[in-house]
């Protein structure tokens, strides 16, 4: 869940750096407008891929130190 905050985040802030990024391109340039295209498949790569590493940061270690004898070791 932390890491799927954390993706929709990221997703916030590349969004409103490209709405900025956009922006100022288009300022300088005079006649043509440059197009600010955000895919939504992007988005959904993005959140599912950060909500995957999260689970397997969070499973892999957990697994590892439950196969332990020593419990304050595993702490």
């Amino acid at each position: 869940m932390l890491s799927l905050l954390g993706g929709v985040i990221g997703v916030i802030l590349g969004i409103s750096t490209s709405i900025g990024a956009t922006y100022v391109v288009n300022l300088f340039l005079s006649g043509n407008r440059w197009p600010l295209t955000i895919s939504i498949n992007a988005i959904l790569v993005s959140l599912g891929f950060a909500a995957s590493v999260g689970m397997f940061f969070g499973y892999y270690p957990a697994r590892k130190a439950a196969g332990w004898t020593d419990r304050i070791a595993s702490l």
